[in-house]
């Protein structure tokens, strides 16, 4: 495993001390690379860190389709200033059948 590998292991890893255990939260490798799983009823992803000559990104990658998208600092400092509002126009957008009731 390279350098940067062990290091985001390290910090998924240290994401998950001193928490009890969960089935929704886990820490797995896929090619190699380390990543955190995050699930829940309606979801499952894969978060990891990418570090890379032109900067650390994080990576989230939906499980089902295995469609990813690498996050730079500014693009994930945008994503704090979102509401939930925000984001429930997206999931909607997504998914139509989770807004019926």
């Amino acid at each position: 495993m390279k350098a940067n590998d062990e290091a985001a292991r390290a910090l998924l890893e240290g994401l998950l001390v001193g928490r009890p255990a969960a089935a929704d939260v886990a820490v797995r490798h896929r090619g190699g690379h380390p990543y955190l799983v995050i699930r829940n009823e309606f979801a499952t992803v894969w978060l990891g860190i990418d570090v890379s000559t032109t900067g650390v990104r994080i990576v989230i990658t939906d499980a089902e389709t295995e469609t990813a998208i690498a996050l730079d600092p500014l693009e994930l400092e945008a994503i704090s200033r979102m509401s939930h509002r925000d984001f429930d126009e997206l999931i909607l957008e997504r998914d139509p059948g989770l807004g019926e009731t």
